[in-house]
């Protein structure tokens, strides 16, 4: 399987890079950093619909990887407040 960084290390507020997963595919999404991911670090999983984005996922220190196979077009937002200093990034394996 292929890794793709998504969202670069960080620690300030930002949005991911589009996941695109087809139909009758699935993505793995999952956080990674240099240090410990830090107890307060939480990023959500959004799905672009419609009538904006929905949260529909959590990645955080005890539940670092996420399975998707639902088709659609997703995003990981990260808020900074969250990072405790610790650069956290995301990335994709498919």
């Amino acid at each position: 399987m292929a890794q793709t960084t998504i969202l670069a290390a960080g620690t300030t507020d930002a949005t991911s890079s589009a996941i695109v997963v087809p139909a009758g595919s699935n993505v793995t999404v999952s956080l990674f950093s240099a240090a410990t991911i830090p107890l307060s670090c939480t990023m959500d999983i959004v799905l672009s619909t419609p009538s904006g984005n929905q949260v529909v996922g959590q990645l955080t220190k005890y539940d670092p990887s996420v399975g998707i196979y639902a088709p659609g077009t997703y995003y990981v937002v990260r808020a900074g407040r969250d990072m405790s200093g610790v650069a956290v990034g995301a990335f994709i394996e498919s």
